[in-house]
């Protein structure tokens, strides 16, 4: 299946960028099997720290499942070096915030839900503010740019 882009875009307010904060940081994403085209019903999540050996030692993964409807084993892979920041130059602007290497498995959706997000403030905005407060009331409304552009 090849690479696969997540793409967010948000608004940004006294804050200079935000983004996912260590390899415990969960994606939440609906998936799709590649080979019959079945979609979860629930949201799973993938860490960067989570790594799951492929069958006849091909390697590893982020998440490997057993399709539920073609019982095909799928898998996932989070790409470490393309998780990136979405700035305040990236304001109101799609960016790719991070890729995956899909093998069967195919993201269709992305929820941020209770992930650690990291926010810079602006100089002279104090912790616990207004200003720190916005960007987590402002995470549910991330969007998705469907569909996951393919890399």
């Amino acid at each position: 299946m090849g690479k696969i882009a997540l793409q967010l875009k948000a608004t940004l307010e006294n804050v200079t960028n935000l983004r996912p904060v260590g390899e415990d940081f969960r994606w939440y994403l609906k998936m799709k099997c590649g080979n019959c085209g079945e979609i979860s019903d629930k949201w799973q999540y993938i860490r960067l720290m989570d790594s799951v050996a492929l069958k006849g030692g091909r390697g590893s993964a982020s998440m490997v499942q057993k399709c539920k409807l073609c019982a095909r084993e799928n898998s996932i892979e989070i790409l470490s070096s393309t998780i990136k920041s979405y700035n305040a130059e990236d304001n109101e602007k799609f960016k790719t915030v991070v890729e995956f290497e899909c093998r069967g498995l195919e993201p269709v959706d992305f929820q941020p839900q209770d992930s650690k997000w990291g926010n810079t403030l602006v100089p002279g905005q104090l912790p616990g503010s207004r200003s720190s407060a916005v960007i987590a009331e402002q995470l549910p409304t991330l969007h998705l740019c469907p569909p996951f552009p393919k890399v």
